[in-house]
């Protein structure tokens, strides 16, 4: 019997709260000095790129998901084709490729066009829905790569105009700074990324 979609976000989100959980000790332990900036921005870095891979394993499962009949939303998905073999399913969907990206969310829309009637659910992504993937995919990139490019694009698509310390002007730096009281980057972040795949998989 299908599970509902939602299953897919609800996962994604007790991951999220679990790396917020493990970052604020941190956070205790810096406060008691017991922890440099240093140490404690490495973990805002490997916190994000951990939760940015269960992310995009999270777009991978809710394709093959509704793709195979495993889940279900509302109004009912459409695949195109019947698939009730997860070998066949994924050699269908990777073609010769061993791995195939789900983020950009372009991608992802692009292929539940060829496999869905009507690419639903994928459809409810609003163009702010994919700026906000692509703003951190750019943050993931500067993260994982460390390279000129890849810091170019952050400060340019994801600092952009604003004035920020020089430490902040930094990927992981950047995360642990604040965007409200008592609310920081990564916050905002990990809630906004999971808020997005929450209504696809409504």
């Amino acid at each position: 019997m299908a599970r509902p979609a939602s299953e897919v976000a609800d996962r994604v989100a007790q991951r999220g709260r679990g790396i917020d959980s493990f970052i604020s000790k941190l956070e205790a332990l810096h406060a008691r000095r017991e922890l440099t900036r240093l140490d404690v921005e490495r973990a805002y870095a490997g916190g994000f790129l951990a939760f940015f891979t269960a992310y995009e394993k999270a777009w991978e499962d809710l394709f093959f998901g509704l793709l195979m009949g495993r889940l279900t939303v509302v109004p009912p998905c459409v695949p195109l084709v019947q698939v009730r073999s997860e070998v066949v399913a994924r050699r269908m969907v990777h073609g010769d490729r061993d791995y195939i990206d789900w983020l950009p969310i372009d991608r992802t829309t692009r292929r539940a066009s060829v496999y869905f009637a009507t690419s639903h659910p994928f459809s409810r992504l609003t163009d702010g829905d994919r700026s906000v993937i692509k703003r951190y995919v750019l943050l993931r990139h500067a993260l994982a790569h460390d390279s000129d490019y890849s810091t170019r694009q952050f400060r340019r698509h994801v600092i952009g105009q604003r004035v920020l310390p020089p430490h902040e002007r930094r990927p992981a730096g950047y995360l642990r700074g604040p965007h409200a009281t008592g609310q920081t980057r990564m916050n905002l972040a990990l809630a906004e990324l999971t808020l997005v795949l929450t209504r696809v998989c409504a």
